[in-house]
């Protein structure tokens, strides 16, 4: 009876014990797994995280990815209360870790903008003016595409490049600011907004980008030339005169664009080209009539100029060696002497043919033969055989160079 007693004892303070909050020990296994997401207002790179779930305690590795162009600024975690969670720098500006909080956490990470100092093959495949079969790169730096509106502009952090000041943006790129005015209305940019005409006095910021760049050939007496794949640019050609040497676009192209697209570590690259200015360069490479350029003299030929930056010919705009048709007349789709326009240029006046979807006419340096207040352009639909008064403003620059 006795041992009885005992087990009964027992059993009554085993009850006891339970109903006064005694806990029993939860294995790591059991803890429940909360979310880590990268956030969505991320622009102009990412960040790749280890794991999409953990639970309270675990080590998370973070690795900031940014895209061309761009560099790693900072990284934060935050909780689902918008607290920050401590993270540890393993490898300066590549890798990070945090511990994971008793919350769903959300990552944010910063890149910056830097320029293009070097020139940067783009891979093959790359889809442009001579379709996949071109060769593209990245060099230099130009206002280009209109803001995106989730973006916001601190003027009061801006940085000088040559004659243009560009201000930072809230996604760490840079923006110039330009007041709109579109050559006619219906025009639009690229994200499908009207482009306002002048008199409405309104301002746009631009994204500076990457200059993209097509190779014409590796062998431009030893070194690259490089053409620009979109109309960047508006400028007239000059006041009267078609003498190139003498011309407002030579000075502009020489000057303001050379020291607002390159940085000096940039400019070092770009070779000083002796530029072909004659009667000869003036002339298609295949021009069957003869007659047509008065036995292929042309008047208005310039000497030759040593220049940074610099228009293409005639002559070379229909060199198929450069990739271009040989037939200066032959225009249409796929004519890879199209260009089409940036956002800036659109806002900056440039015309275009809306309704064939062809590109903006951009000048060639060469003057025209019978007129030395004219000088030639390629057509909106690649047709590389007109001539314009040199005074014409809404006319696109494409500019070229080659690499030392």
């Amino acid at each position: 009876m006795k041992k009885l007693k005992f087990f009964a004892l027992l059993s009554t303070l085993a009850l006891a014990l339970a109903f006064t909050g005694c806990k029993t020990e939860v294995s790591p296994t059991e803890l429940p797994n909360y979310t880590i997401t990268v956030s969505d207002g991320i622009a102009n790179g990412t960040v790749a995280a280890d794991k999409t779930t953990a639970k309270k305690g675990a080590t998370v590795t973070l690795i900031p990815i940014p895209d061309i162009s761009y560099r790693f600024d900072s990284i934060s975690v935050k909780d689902a209360s918008n607290n920050d969670i401590a993270t540890t720098e393993v490898v300066s500006g590549s890798e990070y870790t945090f511990v994971m909080p008793e919350s769903n956490v959300t990552v944010i990470v910063k890149f910056d903008y830097i320029f293009n100092e070097t020139m940067t093959a783009l891979r093959a495949g790359t889809d442009g003016t001579a379709d996949t079969s071109g060769t593209y790169v990245h060099f230099g730096d130009w206002p280009q595409t209109i803001k995106a509106d989730f973006v916001t502009v601190d003027e009061s952090q801006s940085v000088t490049m040559g004659a243009n000041t560009y201000y930072k943006g809230s996604d760490g790129a840079w923006y110039a600011k330009c007041i709109e005015k579109a050559f006619e209305s219906g025009y639009k940019y690229s994200d499908g907004t009207d482009v306002a005409q002048e008199s409405a006095n309104s301002t746009k910021y631009f994204k500076v980008e990457p200059i993209k760049w097509r190779v014409l050939t590796n062998d431009y007496n030893g070194k690259k030339l490089l053409l620009a794949e979109n109309i960047l640019a508006l400028h007239r050609y000059a006041a009267s005169s078609n003498n190139y040497k003498d011309s407002e676009i030579r000075e502009w192209l020489n000057g303001t664009f050379l020291g607002a697209a390159f940085t000096s570590t940039a400019q070092n690259q770009i070779a000083t080209t002796n530029v072909d200015n004659s009667a000869r360069s003036t002339t298609p490479t295949s021009d069957g009539n003869a007659n047509w350029w008065s036995g292929r003299n042309n008047d208005y030929a310039c000497d030759n100029t040593s220049d940074k930056i610099f228009l293409l010919s005639e002559q070379e705009v229909t060199n198929s060696d450069y990739g271009f048709d040989v037939a200066f007349n032959a225009f249409g789709a796929g004519n890879s002497r199209i260009r089409m326009p940036t956002d800036w240029s659109t806002a900056s006046g440039a015309y275009q043919d809306t309704t064939t979807g062809y590109g903006v006419f951009w000048w060639l340096r060469s003057p025209y033969y019978s007129d030395s207040d004219y000088a030639c352009f390629v057509e909106d639909n690649g047709y590389a055989g007109c001539a314009t008064s040199v005074d014409i403003d809404c006319a696109g620059v494409v500019p070229a160079l080659s690499i030392n």
